[in-house]
């Protein structure tokens, strides 16, 4: 990954007291609280404010390392000015805390092996292509996790917003403010009591799950890989035939 070197700024700090958004302080508060060992990835589009608060929360917390995964070509020019936060270690000697990947979200997922304590992601407003930088990360969440999703007000993003808190999410809400809908992994072992409609409800939390549901969305999914695996198939044989 390319290194953003990243210098404290005397505005809009959230720790040196100025006016800032309740978004920029949820971001400051978020990130100095992921746990040591574990990181903090953003999935972004060129901004670069967000970046500097998650940094900035990261070294009041843990220090724990923030990956901004930015969706544009490697060969683009950086922006005049760019700011950037430093990790100054007792010794005084500097240490990069920001590492930004110019991959695309899909390329980058691949090699990724470092448990994620905090994701960030500005999304695209395509329902499909959100859906998918959004499972591309889910599995490398750790058990606490946390997802800010930005622009959560629109509606192909309700909609996954709902994916993630229904009956096949894992995830529960932890608040909402302004454009941002922050929500966890659910760390709730569920202990289901199913009616005979195959509703159940998880009598330790409450939670509710439509299990007839469930079944008819994982057998629908199934369908559709088969007819996807079957179409495969069938183009490379067409191929090699030729």
């Amino acid at each position: 990954m390319n290194v953003e070197t990243i210098e404290k700024r005397t505005n809009r700090s959230v720790s040196g007291g100025e006016d800032i958004t309740e978004g920029e302080k949820l971001l400051y508060e978020l990130a100095a609280q992921v746990q040591d060992g574990e990181v903090i990835v953003e999935f972004r589009t060129g901004e670069k404010e967000s970046t500097f608060h998650l940094a900035e929360g990261s070294l009041a917390g843990n220090g724990c390392p923030v990956y901004a995964i930015e969706y544009r070509s490697a060969d683009e020019d950086e922006e005049e000015g760019a700011s950037s936060v430093r990790r100054v270690p007792a010794n005084g000697e500097n240490s990069t805390i920001v590492n930004v990947s110019y991959a695309d979200s899909a390329d980058s997922v691949k090699r990724w092996r470092k448990k994620i304590g905090l994701l960030v992601l500005h999304l695209p407003a395509d329902y499909d292509d959100a859906r998918r930088v959004f499972m591309d990360w889910n599995r490398h969440l750790s058990e606490h996790a946390r997802v800010i999703i930005y622009h959560g007000e629109q509606p192909e993003l309700i909609r996954l917003l709902e994916d993630c808190l229904g009956n096949l999410g894992d995830f529960t809400t932890e608040l909402r403010t302004g454009t941002l809908a922050v929500i966890r992994v659910d760390e709730c072992t569920h202990h289901w009591i199913i009616n005979s409609r195959e509703i159940g409800v998880c009598r330790l939390c409450g939670r509710v799950r439509n299990f007839k549901k469930i079944m008819k969305e994982a057998n629908s999914a199934g369908m559709r890989q088969r007819r996807a695996a079957t179409s495969s198939r069938k183009k490379k044989k067409a191929a090699s035939s030729n």
